[in-house]
């Protein structure tokens, strides 16, 4: 996985995570494992979607932004 931190398969029941992400801050993983799990009650990116990550993490635009920010990937 190179292009995205996280990834759901709904159907099967699988969260796939970058290994890249051992390098990030822990905020940022939570962050990833949070949004991937949402998934499994919201399958899209609707606005649903993020109203429901919010209630698990409010912080949770902080927390990508860091992610981005940091650029983990190893690039």
């Amino acid at each position: 996985m190179t292009s995205r931190w996280g990834s759901c398969n709904f159907v099967r029941k699988i969260l796939t995570f970058n290994y890249a992400l051992i390098n990030a801050p822990i905020e940022c993983v939570e962050y990833v494992i949070y949004h991937e799990f949402t998934h499994f009650i919201e399958p899209n990116h609707s606005k649903k979607f993020y109203n429901q990550l919010a209630m698990f993490m409010p912080d949770w635009q902080e927390r990508k932004m860091m992610l981005e920010k940091n650029n983990c990937y190893g690039e």
